[in-house]
């Protein structure tokens, strides 16, 4: 049977559903109204292109989803924290950060940022524009725009999640920052000045108080000196959701072409026709590029979108205490591990490292998750059962994403999320929507818009 999305067409007309948004849409019996749909192909099965998928579908349009995985969500969406953090919003470029990147790229090897010198060729104008993105009124302004895709993402989640038959182990209990001494909790104070002025609520906890707040962290408590909470925040399994949310659609007629690689975009004069795969061409009349990582080798050729691969390091471990693992995830500031609850499983990422695609993880690249974890939660976790893997989060030099229509007509991005791609999917697909249906945004998609 023929895969492409051109064949599915002209056999299967459009079919009529009853008025829904994509963040609380219920597929439901359809009636054939006699109108061909539009074809709309979704390169990327991570959670960002499939819950684009899912907003496409719901108004009506023939979607084909494609990636070189095997599985749906089988990247980086399967792999992070799991945090939900409009209350962290912040992003990678601020007025101190180029310290750290100076200390990052002196001793590539330690602490949670690393840059290998050998990238620092291919890094020039990407690294030119993140410098830019520094200064105190660039980060304002995007740390604003990070806050508030974040904020109407998480909402669009949680209608996703009440609407469908979808558990992922949610919590909308918040998240907690931990400190293990006076003068590093009143330098994670002033780090959030940027979104509290926006708006957001923290509250400082004193061991004793956070303890109150969730006995999970009765042992933390005796090795921290303060904790900051934020209450907008949750958790939740994104692997899982992707793949739940992928089944749901591909029962209502969403098309999967899953290990196929995208060799190249079809694009004639300055119209996308749809994509060049390994196993022939998917024919579409618009696309929308949600590859992540991956997504600037198919536009070299086109026009330059500049996101860098950040790899990461995870590990998820079964729990062997419940008790004594804290229901509220979390960051510890001292290494930069971030945590959270996933049922029985405890999901622990840390490090965020630049040119380090072609070398082998080792050990040591997951040892400060471990020595975090036995520190605050010590003979909780079954490390001999533990999985390791890695992710990678693709980078802007502002860290907001790019979002909407490109010089390419008809071609389309939602990407570039960094290390937020969790908390502003949903959110992300629905604006990217009413992009394309020319519609008003609820938030200024403007933000958004790809900088050539």
């Amino acid at each position: 049977m023929c895969e492409r999305p051109s064949c599915r067409s002209k056999a299967r007309k459009r079919s009529r559903k009853s008025k829904i948004s994509c963040g609380s849409a219920v597929c439901s019996s359809n009636e054939t109204d006699g109108v061909i749909a539009v074809r709309a192909l979704v390169i990327g099965a991570g959670v960002v292109g499939v819950t684009t998928a899912f907003c496409l579908h719901s108004e009506g349009y023939d979607v084909t989803v494609v990636d070189s995985a095997s599985a749906p969500g089988a990247g980086a969406s399967n792999v992070n924290a799991g945090l939900l953090v409009p209350g962290d919003s912040t992003i990678w470029p601020n007025p101190g950060a180029p310290k750290q990147i100076a200390h990052a790229i002196a001793f590539p090897r330690k602490g949670p940022l690393r840059i290998h010198p050998a990238a620092l060729p291919r890094l020039a104008g990407w690294g030119a524009r993140f410098l830019s993105a520094c200064r105190p009124e660039q980060w304002r302004r995007h740390s604003a725009a990070s806050l508030a895709l974040s904020r109407y993402s998480y909402a669009e989640l949680r209608k996703t999640l009440r609407d469908l038959p979808i558990d992922v182990h949610h919590k909308q209990s918040g998240m907690v920052f931990l400190f293990d001494n006076l003068e590093a909790l009143a330098a994670g104070r002033r780090a959030h000045t940027v979104l509290e002025d926006l708006g957001e609520t923290y509250q400082q906890l004193k061991p004793h108080e956070l303890v109150a707040l969730d006995a999970g962290y009765s042992h933390a408590a005796g090795k921290i000196a303060g904790a900051i909470y934020s209450s907008s925040c949750g958790s939740a399994d994104c692997g899982s959701f992707t793949r739940q949310l992928a089944k749901y659609i591909e029962e209502r007629g969403v098309a999967f072409s899953l290990d196929n690689p995208v060799v190249k975009l079809d694009v004639r004069g300055r119209t996308i026709k749809g994509a060049i795969t390994q196993r022939g061409r998917l024919d579409a009349d618009l696309v929308v590029l949600a590859a992540g990582h991956a997504s600037p080798k198919l536009t070299n050729r086109l026009f330059h979108l500049p996101i860098v691969p950040a790899r990461g390091y995870s590990v998820t471990v079964p729990i062997l205490a419940s008790h004594r693992v804290p229901r509220i995830g979390g960051v510890d500031d001292r290494s930069h591990v971030a945590y959270s609850r996933m049922g029985d499983l405890l999901r622990v990422t840390s490090t965020a490292e630049i040119g380090a695609e072609s070398r082998t993880p080792t050990s040591d690249d997951y040892s400060a998750i471990r020595t975090t974890i036995e520190r605050l939660f010590p003979e909780t976790c079954d490390w001999a059962r533990a999985r390791y893997e890695i992710g990678y989060r693709p980078m802007m030099p502002a860290d907001v994403p790019a979002i909407g229509a490109t010089p390419i007509a008809g071609l389309y991005l939602n990407t570039g999320h960094g290390h937020l791609g969790w908390t502003q999917a949903s959110g992300s697909a629905r604006l990217l929507l009413d992009l394309i249906k020319g519609r008003p945004t609820e938030i200024n998609a403007e933000q958004y818009r790809l900088r050539q």
